[in-house]
């Protein structure tokens, strides 16, 4: 008979993780017990791109604005490592999905605005790990440097 494998959850977050993972899959935070990294080990910082909405649209004739930031999280803090200046948005790039809008794949100044973020980062060290539900929702992680707690938000 197979024995059901438990879960742990992470202290700094509250995220579900297996039992042997040594780092947080959300918040990239060190965790302890049985299996635990040893001192030496590298700490990571995770970031994920998110939509800030710049200018609301009003009425039907008139564009809104967004842009894509990159939060970081982990063991640094918390903080915005990269962003794209604002660009336009219309009716045709509202995601009934997700109930807002957010960067239309078949237009190409959002795709090049989703790249330079992309190339950004990762000219910039971050590792891409995880590409979301939505084509633009990229994840990475990059080994953490500098630990500043003060900066940490939430």
């Amino acid at each position: 008979m197979k024995k059901k494998q438990k879960n742990k959850v992470c202290p700094n977050c509250d995220m579900k993780l297996p039992t042997d993972a040594n780092y947080c899959l959300k918040c990239g935070a060190q965790q302890s017990g049985i299996g635990s990294p040893s001192p030496n080990s590298p700490m990571y910082d995770q970031c994920q791109l998110r939509i800030l909405l710049v200018k609301e649209q009003t009425g039907f004739s008139n564009n809104g604005k967004i842009k894509l930031v990159a939060r970081s999280i982990g063991p640094s803090g918390s903080r915005v490592v990269a962003e794209t200046p604002a660009f336009t948005v219309g009716l045709e790039d509202y995601a009934e999905a997700t109930d807002r809008f957010e960067p239309n794949e078949d237009n190409k100044r959002h795709r090049l605005a989703v790249e330079s973020i992309i190339n950004a980062l990762v000219s910039d060290k971050w590792l891409p790990v995880k590409t979301g539900q939505r084509w633009w929702q990229n994840e990475f992680r990059r080994v953490a440097t500098g630990f500043h707690s003060e900066t940490k938000q939430n």
